[in-house]
């Protein structure tokens, strides 16, 4: 539209110009005494048409620039009022006399409703003084300032922005204030974030029982804890600025701790040894991870004193090794004392029969009982002896786990005590496919201990009933074998599984090692043991058994 209303202006004036040169011309004939010629005139004209045409091609190359400015007018206009920051034109006085679109709208108004109005009434009331004392630096000293404040924005929230000012002056002699305004309430909200989490790491960091340090890449303490350097017995001051390996680490451990972490590119619960000030080696659990500290690269480390631990531990190990010889030479006395006892029992047993058989006669009734009586000690002496063997092999067997069951193992039993006393008549509740992890050996001996326990006790019940089952109990399964005989007082069944104790009058044979036996074999399989009872009533005996199978012990 504009380019056509410059070309309609630019024909009119050559219209004109054509007819004023006309006009001229008829004049100067009429009062000339020697009129132009035809061929004069016609030359003219070709010139004034070669003169148009080159006018004509001078307005289309100004119509060609004057469109590149228009349009590079748009683009700065563009770039000037969507800008991503705010930019305002502000006199010597403090008014706005141009803004963008951006300062606009970051001010919270109009264009329009800048213009001629103070910037200051957007400052903050706290910021005042620092927008008035960087005013006066910039007119005093012509440098651009540069500064942070909070603005207040038309119907929102202050937030903070970051101004740089410059100083311009116009070629008459007049100074205006060109602003720039930056958005950056985000910034100062993760700094303020950041700044809150630092301080509670500092707060968590000295009140923490561990030591905490931050270093260098290159190993430059640049900050610890107060448990760090008390822990080595240092003052902080000694420490911040030193390269840590050169203060504190045993030269036998640098190079273990430095390939680990550059191999790995940190260490977790890794113990090592540290040198304090006086010299003295301690252990530590150390731990050392990569961060950003100061926007650099650096490691924070965490350690922790544990040369209690280390000392306990080897005495543990110590105490375990002494425990395990004493053990062995406890197992081997037990073996080799049982062992050497059978051979004399033997001869005691049996040249008091042969003394009853041959001599018999010579003897009086006294002398006889005292034969018996040395008999019966014997052979109760023999049965203690092979339980102390049993025990001792129990304690010393080399478990083999697998499946086993244990109701066919009990029915087993059950057939071998039928056979041996015939004439007792007790009624057997077994549960079928009752099975267990575990030794068959170990398990056989532990049933067997039970179950002939409980035949013993139920001698003198008149209805003698023996019961073995399974139940569920707390996650895993517990095996139990029931009787209705003489029962036991609850108040002694702590003693019921320890050797050679006996609840019972001495009309019942035993030794008292079989349930001290039953115990160790299922101690070996990680389970438990316990009773319940009722004195004349029965007692119920339960265990549980390790439900892993271990192929080695």
């Amino acid at each position: 539209m504009a380019d056509k209303k410059n070309k309609s202006y630019y024909d009119e004036l050559r219209n004109k110009a054509y007819l004023e040169i006309a006009l001229r011309m008829n004049n100067q004939s009429s009062e000339s005494q020697n009129p132009m010629t035809s061929e004069e005139t016609h030359k003219i004209i070709h010139e004034l048409q070669v003169h148009k045409i080159e006018l004509e091609m001078q307005n289309d190359e100004l119509l060609r620039i004057q469109n590149q400015l228009e349009e590079s007018r748009l683009r700065y206009v563009d770039l000037y009022d969507f800008a991503p920051v705010g930019y305002l034109t502000i006199t010597k006085n403090g008014l706005i006399t141009e803004a963008n679109y951006t300062a606009a709208k970051l001010l919270g108004v109009s264009k329009s409703e800048l213009i001629n109005k103070p910037f200051s009434r957007f400052i903050h009331n706290k910021y005042q003084d620092d927008y008035y004392f960087h005013g006066k630096q910039l007119l005093e000293t012509n440098k651009q300032q540069a500064y942070e404040v909070m603005i207040l924005p038309k119907n929102a929230s202050p937030f903070w922005v970051h101004i740089e000012t410059s100083a311009v002056k116009t070629s008459d002699g007049t100074i205006f204030f060109r602003t720039i305004i930056s958005n950056i309430e985000e910034m100062k909200v993760s700094q303020r974030k950041i700044g809150e989490s630092e301080e509670r790491f500092r707060t968590l960091s000295e009140t923490s029982l561990i030591g905490v340090s931050v270093s260098s890449a290159e190993g430059i303490l640049l900050y610890c804890n107060r448990s760090f350097y008390q822990l080595l017995g240092y003052d902080q001051a000694e420490l911040l600025g030193k390269r840590i390996t050169d203060i504190y680490w045993d030269p036998k451990d640098r190079a273990v701790w430095m390939s680990k972490f550059f191999k790995d590119g940190f260490i977790q619960d890794t113990e090592l040894r540290l040198k304090k000030k006086d010299g003295h080696l301690i252990w530590v659990d150390i731990s050392a991870s990569p961060i950003s500290f100061d926007g650099a690269k650096a490691v924070m480390g965490t350690i922790m004193d544990i040369s209690a631990r280390k000392k306990s531990d080897d005495d543990l190990k110590r105490y375990a090794a002494d425990l395990k010889a004493s053990n062995k030479e406890l197992e081997a006395f037990a073996y080799s004392l049982s062992h050497d006892l059978r051979a004399p029992l033997r001869t005691l047993d049996g040249f008091s029969q042969a003394v009853l058989e041959d001599y018999g006669g010579l003897l009086d009734a006294v002398g006889k009982d005292y034969l018996q009586r040395i008999r019966g000690g014997v052979q109760i002496m023999a049965q203690i002896t092979e339980g102390m063997l049993n025990l001792s092999e129990v304690i010393r067997y080399r478990l083999c786990w697998e499946t086993v069951s244990l109701s066919d193992i009990v029915v087993s039993i059950v057939k071998d005590l039928r056979e041996n006393d015939p004439k007792r008549n007790v009624e057997f509740v077994i549960s079928p496919g009752v099975f267990a992890s575990g030794d068959p050996f170990l398990l056989r001996i532990a049933l067997y201990n039970l179950i002939e326990n409980a035949w013993k006790f139920t001698a003198k019940s008149p209805q003698p009933k023996i019961e073995f089952t399974s139940t569920e109990g707390e996650g895993t399964t517990v095996y139990l074998v029931r009787d209705n005989g003489i029962g036991i007082d609850m108040q002694y069944a702590d003693n019921l599984f320890l050797p050679f104790q006996r609840l019972h009058a001495s009309d019942y044979a035993g030794h008292g090692i079989g349930l001290a036996t039953v115990q160790r074999v299922i101690m070996r399989h990680s389970g438990r043991i316990w009773t319940e009872a009722e004195l004349g009533k029965g007692t119920t005996i339960y265990f549980t058994l390790s439900e892993l199978i271990s192929s080695q012990e």
